[in-house]
């Protein structure tokens, strides 16, 4: 009888030391979506060029596509027109745009990542394009106890161009929410200036346990006329480290794994005793 306390004792000894640590790592993810968009339009040829050129009914072509749950989207469009008189050449133009995001996580990290970019090309002037680009991430987390969290990242965009008068408008956003805590990082601007942010963050932050939500976009939005040529990007990065507010002491364990040993000897020793 003593021996089989003193295993059972042993082994629920044995279920606490393997638990303890366990039950601190209560990072519990609920739901998540993704979504990711682009489109564009572009002419070689705009009512200037068709009204100088004698070029008619040129309108131009578009691309557009949007998907749920997919990590990666992107569209083109391009146009081409011939001159009406000698040497008739073509006039060409492109537009494209893509939309993309990783998400990455372990049990005391994740790491998001939402990039979008857009590119304009033509082989002469008097032509027009425009593009989108937007990528959405979210993502629905537990806690079931105190956590520290430590979040760094950074918002960053800029238009590299040498057509004619482009213009671009930058949604960069990050929002972490829950029980008495927000955390928002980022805005949308629109600039025809060549740069939006960089806007980096290092912060940290005690979140008690309850139900958190992560927003998190990258929008783009990009046109230009006469002269096409430029190129734009936005890259949104968040990384959070979690780390329990309240950590399992080492002493603990250490008298637990002690308390194991001593339990399995008695078991030992009264087993002994019993087939003597």
């Amino acid at each position: 009888m003593t021996s089989n306390c003193c295993r059972i004792l042993a082994f629920l000894l044995l279920f606490c030391w393997i638990g303890i640590p366990q039950a601190l790592a209560d990072i519990v993810p609920v739901s998540s979506s993704q979504q990711v968009s682009v489109s564009g339009y572009v002419t070689a040829c705009d009512p200037g060029c068709q009204l100088g050129y004698g070029i008619q009914g040129d309108n131009g072509n578009s691309f557009s596509s949007a998907s749920t749950n997919t990590n990666y989207l992107s569209g083109t469009a391009s146009d081409s027109v011939q001159y009406p008189v000698y040497p008739y050449n073509f006039r060409s133009a492109e537009v494209d745009a893509s939309a993309g995001q990783t998400f990455t996580s372990t049990p005391t990290n994740f790491n998001l990542g939402l990039s979008v970019n857009d590119d304009f090309w033509g082989s002469s002037s008097l032509m027009y394009g425009t593009a989108q680009a937007n990528s959405q991430y979210s993502l629905v987390f537990n806690l079931s106890n105190p956590f520290l969290v430590h979040l760094t990242g950074d918002i960053n965009g800029a238009n590299s161009s040498l057509g004619f008068d482009p213009y671009d408008s930058f949604d960069g956003e990050i929002h972490l929410t829950g029980p008495g805590f927000q955390f928002d990082q980022g805005s949308d601007q629109g600039s025809s200036t060549a740069q939006f942010g960089p806007f980096p963050f290092d912060a940290s932050f005690t979140l008690g346990p309850g139900q958190y939500t992560l927003d998190a976009v990258a929008g783009l939005g990009s046109q230009q006329g006469y002269d096409l040529d430029s190129n734009s990007f936005l890259d949104v990065s968040l990384n959070a480290d979690f780390t329990p507010a309240i950590p399992e002491p080492a002493r603990v364990s250490t008298v637990l794994g002690v308390l194991m040993v001593v339990g399995l000897f008695f078991a030992r020793t009264h087993g002994v005793q019993a087939n003597s």
